[in-house]
């Protein structure tokens, strides 16, 4: 069993927009508030496993990433229980088992990304919470 801390370092606040009731036109009133960065860490974890179980290429006709490959069964099982984890975090500890992990872990390496400077310091720190959790011993 593996443990996760997802409570990274962010440089700037992320923000997200919610909804905050209905005005009286009964069009949704919406708000800002601040994504805690453990929510952050899984968006990024998800979007860089997807592209390495996807391999996505650009369509032409459209401008959107489209997967190029289909995969079997497992790995979606694999994929969703591996969600459930990330999910099911206890305010950013996450427990996962070893083989769930591992999966996690060798997708994570194997995405590739275009560099963007806010972007590689949230990977470069989700790399070290990775390796961190390799390296940590029960007991």
């Amino acid at each position: 069993m593996k443990k996760i801390d997802l409570n990274i370092k962010l440089d700037e606040k992320v923000m997200r927009q919610v909804e905050d009731g209905v005005n009286k036109d009964g069009t949704p009133k919406t708000k800002e508030e601040v994504v805690p960065a453990y929510d952050v860490a899984i968006q990024w974890i998800s979007v860089m496993v997807e592209r390495a179980i996807n391999k996505p290429k650009v369509d032409i006709r459209t401008g959107r990433l489209v997967p190029t490959v289909e995969v079997s069964m497992a790995v979606h099982r694999t994929y969703g229980k591996m969600m459930d984890a990330l999910e099911g975090h206890k305010d950013g500890m996450v427990e996962m088992d070893d083989d769930i992990f591992d999966f996690m872990d060798r997708k994570f390496h194997q995405a590739e990304i275009s560099v963007q400077r806010e972007v590689n310091r949230i990977l470069i720190r989700l790399d070290d919470v990775l390796n961190k959790a390799k390296v940590v011993k029960e007991g």
